[in-house]
């Protein structure tokens, strides 16, 4: 609803989503597995430029396997003093 109330040719929108497989991680459960793809067919239709975060892994890659796909490794610390390396992706439609 945010992003199609305020898209416009100069909008830029960062967008953190829940990531893919941990969506009953969060109280309320309120991003299931359909709200990915929806997430994708809205940025998909959107005027101004979007910068989206996610997991690495195959069914993202494949959702947004039209847009430019970026990954890096990150070191997460939460609950670990040494943390853990993960893959993440950075999409974007620019």
């Amino acid at each position: 609803k945010l992003i199609r109330e305020y898209d416009s040719p100069d909008s830029f929108f960062y967008v953190d989503p829940p990531y893919y497989g941990t969506e009953d991680y969060y109280e309320g459960k309120h991003f299931g597995k359909s709200d990915h793809e929806r997430l994708r067919d809205v940025l998909a239709n959107a005027k101004g430029k979007w910068l989206l975060s996610y997991n690495d892994c195959e069914a993202i890659r494949e959702l947004y396997g039209g847009f430019a796909i970026d990954s890096l490794s990150a070191r997460y610390t939460f609950g670990s003093s040494n943390g853990r390396i993960a893959e993440e992706l950075l999409i974007a439609n620019y």
